[in-house]
């Protein structure tokens, strides 16, 4: 599994600093990670290298490779969900620090083995978990000037928006928009982790570092030029995966979700399939 540790990583690292103001251990770890203007440490570095090498290989073989993805979709949700609900719970304890990182990896394991349990659902986790980056690109992109009084804000409303439309379409379509999903989340960490070390990647969730007001009360927000290239290079790279997993890497496979068990079957290749 620690093949795709990058997906937990991606997913808390925006999730948590959403609902909480940067106050608890959790939030100050994974802001260590997000926030590519402070100076690099080594467990950062680690996870960002891991981002870069790993999204490649979720990029070209993440429907192969989806029950791993599926487990992992489903613990990065369950243990940041986890963690904020024990942080309310043992707030005023001196054992928090503690019980929340238990609360966070029980959390995690639970929602991880029940969406390899239940197939309708992981799925749906796998969609929600695309849509969710996808928002915070968006809102970096454009998001920020619907509403530029509040960038994070318009965040929360794509993440509703896009996390149900990907559930939902990974639900109604299964494999192809799972395909989609994958070559989008591999090529999304990989080329986050390239923008951790390069720099110049703004955190979508921290857009007010980038605001100021005009002398006529408008906001403006300046938004590095480099952060078209990484937005280039992440198209590019999810259609050049897409491509690869339609016509290589999952090219003949199919999950299917049979009666007692969620199993992985060879689907003949059309040209074989009529010589049976």
């Amino acid at each position: 599994m620690e093949r795709f540790i990058w997906v937990p990583v991606c997913l808390v690292a925006g999730a948590v600093n959403l609902t909480i103001d940067g106050s608890s251990s959790f939030d100050k770890a994974t802001n260590s990670i997000v926030h590519t203007a402070t100076s690099l440490s080594l467990g950062p570095s680690v996870l960002a290298g891991f981002g870069i090498g790993l999204g490649l290989v979720v990029n070209l073989w993440g429907y192969k490779l989806f029950r791993p993805v599926l487990f992992l979709s489903g613990f990065a949700v369950g243990s940041v969900l986890a963690y904020l609900l024990a942080e309310v719970i043992f707030k005023n304890q001196s054992y928090a620090t503690t019980a929340c990182w238990i609360s966070f990896l029980a959390g995690g394991i639970i929602a991880g083995a029940t969406v390899l349990c239940i197939w309708k659902w992981g799925i749906f986790m796998v969609g929600c978990a695309a849509g969710i980056l996808l928002a915070f690109l968006a809102n970096t992109s454009f998001g920020y000037k619907l509403w530029p009084s509040n960038p994070t804000g318009m965040l929360y409303v794509l993440i509703i928006t896009f996390a149900l439309l990907g559930g939902l379409l990974a639900r109604c379509l299964e494999r192809p928009f799972l395909i989609i999903a994958t070559s989008f989340l591999g090529a999304a960490c990989c080329i986050w982790g390239i923008g951790y070390f390069a720099g110049g990647y703004p955190p979508a969730n921290h857009l007010e570092n980038f605001r100021t007001i005009s002398s006529n009360g408008d906001y403006v927000y300046s938004i590095s030029a480099s952060w078209w290239g990484y937005m280039a290079a992440t198209i590019i790279m999810f259609f050049f995966g897409m491509f690869v997993q339609f016509r290589k890497t999952a090219f003949g496979f199919q999950h299917d979700k049979q009666e007692n068990n969620d199993s992985y079957v060879n689907c003949p290749s059309p040209r074989n399939a009529q010589t049976l």
